[in-house]
């Protein structure tokens, strides 16, 4: 589960590259509603992560108000609207319960 979780967020933070308030997923720096459905809809059609139950979106709304938010596009991060960085090292960096 976590793998896929940090496959998904990775190939997210492929299509949301760096543009101006622009809805396509393949334009540098875009934002919005669009940009986040675009890239859902790519990968729902993967059929890797069927049942998500939009975590993805709540990812973005979450870390960076589907890319809205003023630090999304900060100067030398490049997580983009999922921050995949910081995603990926808490996810990482969280203790594991042992049963």
């Amino acid at each position: 589960m976590l793998l896929k979780i940090l496959v998904l967020v990775g190939l997210a933070a492929q299509f949301v590259s760096k543009c101006e308030a622009c809805a396509d997923p393949y334009t540098p720096k875009g934002k919005g509603d669009a940009v986040v459905t675009e890239v859902m809809n790519k990968i729902n059609s993967l059929g890797i992560f069927p049942s998500d139950h939009k975590f993805l979106c709540r990812i973005a709304w979450v870390e960076s108000k589907y890319g809205e938010d003023r630090r999304t596009y900060r100067p030398r991060y490049y997580g983009g609207i999922f921050a995949s960085k910081d995603l990926t090292l808490a996810v990482l960096n969280r203790p594991i319960a042992m049963y």
